[in-house]
C-alpha cells in the first residue's frame, strides 16, 4: 500500500505522541514503525519502493495511510528528502509540527545526548549515524559546532519552503507543539478534517505523552566522550551485553544520570547567536501561517 500522508517533522515537536494519536482513528492506518526515513538516507532509499510499501501491509484501501519521519525536514543533512517524497507521492498531504525554537534546540540536544547502545537508524539500513547527529557534550558548544542538526533544521520557513516547491499550500497543514499540548482534542479534530476522515470521532485518551525528556537517562560526560567512535561503542556493547541484567542495571546508575539533571542552560552569547540566525525566519513563518508574533517569546523563553 502507498501512503497518502506524511508527518514530516519537526524533531522534538511532539511528533511521536501526535502520530500515536492519529493512529487511534479507525479511518487512519499509521506504519507500525513510526519513522522509516525512507526519503532521507541514501542507504534506506536504495532498499526500494517494494520494501518501503511493505511497511503498510494491513492497511485498507479506504483508510488514510501515513508515516512520520522527522529527518524529512532536516534539509542541511538530507537535501534530497523533499524532492524524493514529492516524486513518489505528489498528491499526498503533509503535516508539519513545530515548536518554540529555543526549546526545540535544547530538547534535540538532550535526545542526541541520550545514551544509545545501537545506532537508532540501523533498523532502516543505516550503518553509521551521520556526524551531524553526534553532538558535543557541552550544550552551548554543541549549538555552534552542530548547528546543522540543532539550529538549521529549526529554520522552519526554510524547511517548509523545500516542500512548497512541490506541494500547494492546501496539501500542507502546519501546527505547533504548544497547540497539541494545550488542547489535543481540538488540534486532532483539525488534523482529521485535513485528512478527510471523520472529524467527530473521539479518541479514548488524549493525554498520552510519549518520548518525554523526563523519561531519559543520559551518559555521563566521560562515557559520552568514550563513545565518540563506532569501534568504542561496539566494544562497549559487546562487553555490557555479556553481563547479567542485574549487573547492567547497577552500572546504569553509575554511568548515566536522569536527563532532568542535565537540562541545558543557554549562555547569553550563544542565545544571541542563535536568535540572529532564526529571528527573521521565525517571524516570517509565524506570519505566513497565521500565528501572532508573540506565539514564542524568544528573548525570554530560553
Amino acid at each position: 500500500m502507498k501512503p497518502t500522508f506524511f508527518v514530516i517533522g519537526a524533531a522534538k515537536a511532539g511528533t511521536t505522541t501526535f502520530c500515536h494519536l492519529l493512529g487511534q482513528h479507525p479511518e487512519i492506518f499509521f506504519s507500525p514503525k513510526k519513522e522509516l526515513h525512507f526519503f532521507s538516507f541514501d542507504e534506506t532509499y536504495a532498499r526500494g519502493i517494494d520494501w518501503y510499501e511493505s511497511n503498510f501491509e494491513g492497511a485498507r484501501e479506504t483508510q488514510q495511510i501515513g508515516e512520520g519521519s522527522t529527518t524529512y525536514t532536516a534539509s542541511s543533512t538530507f537535501p534530497d528528502a523533499a524532492r524524493r517524497l514529492a516524486e513518489y507521492a505528489p498528491n499526498a498531504r503533509l503535516i508539519y509540527l513545530v515548536r518554540n525554537p529555543l526549546e526545540r534546540i535544547a530538547s534535540t540536544w538532550l535526545q542526541l545526548r541520550n545514551l544509545r547502545s545501537v545506532n537508532p537508524f540501523e533498523t532502516v539500513g543505516v550503518k553509521e549515524l551521520p556526524s551531524a547527529f553526534r553532538v558535543d557534550v557541552d550544550f552551548n558548544r554543541a549549538v555552534r559546532l552542530q548547528a546543522e542538526s540543532l539550529v538549521d533544521s529549526t529554520n522552519y520557513m526554510k524547511e517548509i519552503a523545500m516542500y512548497r516547491e512541490f506541494f500547494p499550500d492546501e496539501q500542507i497543514l502546519v501546527g505547533t507543539f504548544e497547540e497539541l499540548r494545550s488542547d489535543p482534542r481540538a488540534f486532532l479534530q483539525r488534523c482529521f478534517e485535513f485528512l478527510t476522515v471523520d472529524s467527530t470521532h473521539q479518541l479514548a485518551n488524549y493525554s498520552v505523552h510519549m518520548n518525554r525528556t523526563s523519561d531519559r537517562r543520559l551518559a555521563r560526560g566521560f562515557l559520552y566522550r568514550f563513545w565518540s567512535t563506532p569501534a568504542r561503542r561496539k566494544l562497549y556493547t559487546t562487553v555490557t551485553s555479556a553481563l547479567p541484567q542485574f549487573v547492567r542495571d547497577s552500572f546504569s546508575g553509575l554511568l548515566t544520570t536522569p536527563a532532568a539533571e542535565q537540562l541545558p542552560e543557554w549562555d547569553p552569547a550563544t542565545r544571541a547567536w542563535v536568535l540572529a540566525r532564526l529571528g527573521e525566519d521565525t517571524a516570517r513563518f509565524l506570519n505566513y501561517y497565521g500565528y501572532p508574533p508573540e506565539t514564542w517569546n524568544l528573548e525570554t523563553d530560553a
